[in-house]
């Protein structure tokens, strides 16, 4: 039987729940936050649920003491202060789950079953995008985010696998059963985000919202930096109120997802110029996942190749395929403006190409840094001042002319999504001129 200590300061409330959890765990109770530590200090719990408000001690106090005693004991904390900050600092400080007093006793009972359960395992052995020193000491912050419901943040630059990341947390989190349901921000126009989003019950309509179909399960929330100032207000109040009225409808509905939220920008930037609201930043990343460009692990480039001729070989029917060491060190010394992405792109081009088994330097074809270091490129080539939609055509123009209009090798090259490539087509009209080769 599962060991739970329980730490309030409140008679009442020990007695209520040694009452409801006494038959299926063995609850042991402290009035004193120092008794407990105590305790602890030589007796074994899988479990401690503390209050965070008293007097000798407060929650948060015993939970940085636990930590020093036992860096993977769970600790669930509870308050009566309904502030997010509160629970921001119990998570950050290593707190596994935290409960809003007054809670119901099923509320306590799902957050304990979560957290004691066989913990699934976030990334298989195949998965080799996480290789590496910079993505293992990622690996304990995802964990703790598939283990609760605080809102997530997952930033990095285009193509360095956001939705991977949040695919794999969806996965190993409780809510695994149920098919996670994408938002994409800046596909939706910006007057149809409510509707899309919360929903629509008018007299001729009856759409169930984005986040009414993710009940139960996970809502992404891609390129959250796009929303316009009236999309971010309206999101915040969804997230502030944990729920959100359809239009048409009188009564609102209450917010049942985990909300996860992917950005290629970073969002204290895009605060600073006025774009993001700061307290909308604050409240989607409770929880904080940064992505390190491809660049920046070179260490992890055999591993990454072989993981994606691994996956390309088989996808083509191919015998297996080895790197050789000179391809390796051309492939460690490239810049990868499309990161993960463009790799992956450039491997399968050269599964498809190449009948060797050993693939040489020769064998992968990459564009001259001077025709895809894209960043320094339209830096230099820009006039200031220019609207962003202006550098982002301009972007895609030059992608485009040097990949020789290639549409997949283009989108790879700027890291983004054949969808969202073809997206961008269509919003500024580019066409390649019928006179060209």
């Amino acid at each position: 039987m599962k060991s739970i200590v329980i730490v309030d300061d409140e008679v009442k409330i020990l007695a209520i729940l040694e009452r409801a959890l006494g038959d299926e765990y063995s609850v042991k109770t402290f009035s004193n936050p120092e008794h407990a530590f105590e305790w602890l200090k030589s007796e074994s719990a899988d479990l401690v649920i503390s209050d965070i408000r008293m007097k000798e001690m407060s929650g948060i106090e015993l939970l940085q003491k636990i930590r020093q005693l036992d860096e993977k004991l769970p600790v669930i904390l509870m308050t009566a202060w309904s502030s997010v900050e509160s629970a921001v600092t119990a998570i950050k400080l290593g707190a596994s789950d935290y409960l809003l007093k007054p809670f119901e006793l099923e509320e306590c009972k799902s957050s304990i079953a979560k957290i004691l359960k066989k913990p699934q395992e976030l990334f298989k052995n195949e998965d080799r995008i996480v290789y590496g020193k910079a993505m293992k000491e990622i690996e304990p912050i995802a964990l703790k985010a598939a283990s609760n419901d605080v809102p997530l943040l997952i930033c990095g630059e285009p193509g360095t696998g956001k939705e991977f990341f949040a695919k794999a947390i969806h996965n190993a989190s409780s809510k695994a059963k149920m098919p996670i349901v994408e938002i994409p921000c800046e596909n939706i126009l910006s007057e149809l985000f409510e509707p899309e989003v919360f929903g629509n019950r008018n007299d001729k309509t009856r759409y169930f919202g984005l986040l009414e179909q993710a009940k139960a399960s996970t809502a992404v929330f891609d390129e959250i930096f796009t929303l316009s100032a009236k999309n971010q207000a309206a999101l915040l109040k969804c997230i502030k109120e944990r729920q959100f009225t359809p239009i048409g409808r009188r009564e609102p509905v209450k917010l049942d997802c985990r909300l996860m939220f992917l950005s290629s920008r970073s969002l204290e930037t895009a605060v600073k110029s006025g774009s993001f609201s700061e307290e909308l930043m604050y409240k989607v990343s409770v929880l904080r996942i940064s992505l390190p460009p491809l660049r920046e692990r070179r260490e992890d480039m055999k591993e990454l190749t072989e993981y994606f001729l691994s996956i390309y070989t088989n996808k083509h029917g191919r015998e297996p395929v080895s790197p050789s060491p000179s391809l390796i060190d051309k492939l460690a010394s490239y810049k990868w403006p499309g990161n993960l992405r463009q790799l992956e792109h450039v491997i399968e081009r050269a599964v498809i190409l190449s009948k060797k088994p050993i693939l040489e330097a020769d064998d992968i074809e990459l564009p001259h840094d001077d025709t895809l270091n894209l960043t320094s490129q339209f830096v230099s080539s820009v006039s200031l001042p220019e609207t962003l939609e202006q550098v982002e055509e301009q972007m895609i123009i030059q992608a485009l002319e040097a990949s020789n209009w290639n549409y997949s090798q283009a989108a790879s090259m700027l890291g983004v999504t054949r969808q969202n490539f073809h997206y961008r087509l269509r919003k500024y009209g580019i066409k390649k001129d019928e006179n060209q080769d």
